[in-house]
């Protein structure tokens, strides 16, 4: 009988995947996708909206920042809760239809495809603050890394170039921040004038020039 144990890594990756799926199992796929829906049009209406409602607020409200706080959450929220209403009697009349098992078997996989894309955001969190190199033990010998790691190269792959490379920079500075403090003088030791090593003086030039490009 095979080996298969299970370390932390792969427990959480299971969680991710049985709650979303879970979620979506109960709520139906038609929910799950409407509700979505819903978050866009909220977005859409505060937009258009908001020149609108945003002289009444700033005539009874001030300063002028708050009374826009006040309306965008307004508008945000009154929208939101609208139109997750609306999408709650669609979902369940659907679920409670003819077709209702059908939408709650593409539920499951909708969940489960947003478990994964969930696994895969922290997957990339983690590269992004740690370091490919310098994962854990526990990651690294995860049985599903691997596909957390091919979903992250999707997701790389998908991001501009832009936001990966300013992602990537502010890691590399943040590691060799780190490095420079382990090596700055020690202040409780013996004064002896001889400040910054060149090998200390090398990395704050490198950082420098980092924070600067």
């Amino acid at each position: 009988m095979s080996d298969v144990t299970l370390n932390p890594f792969d427990i959480m990756v299971l969680i991710a995947l049985g709650l979303s799926g879970l979620l979506s199992l109960s709520r139906g796929f038609t929910t799950e996708v409407l509700s979505l829906a819903s978050w866009a049009g909220a977005a859409l209406v505060t937009m258009h909206g908001l020149p609108y409602v945003e002289p009444y607020a700033r005539k009874y409200i001030e300063p002028d920042f708050i009374a826009d706080l006040i309306a965008i959450a307004g508008l945000g929220l009154l929208s939101l809760m609208t139109l997750r209403y609306g999408a709650g009697l669609i979902g369940s009349s659907i679920k409670n239809s003819n077709i209702g098992a059908l939408d709650r078997a593409l539920g499951v996989l909708f969940g489960l495809l947003r478990g994964a894309l969930i696994v895969c955001l922290g997957y990339l969190l983690m590269i992004w603050v740690i370091g490919r190199d310098d994962m854990p033990d526990w990651v690294m010998e995860a049985k599903s890394r691997p596909l957390a790691e091919y979903g992250t190269s999707i997701l790389l792959a998908a991001m501009p170039e832009s936001i990966a490379e300013r992602a990537g920079d502010t890691r590399d500075n943040y590691q060799l921040l780190e490095k420079l403090q382990r090596n700055l003088p020690d202040e409780k030791g013996d004064n002896d004038g001889s400040g910054y090593s060149d090998d200390v003086r090398q990395q704050l030039d490198e950082f420098l020039k980092k924070s600067g490009s």
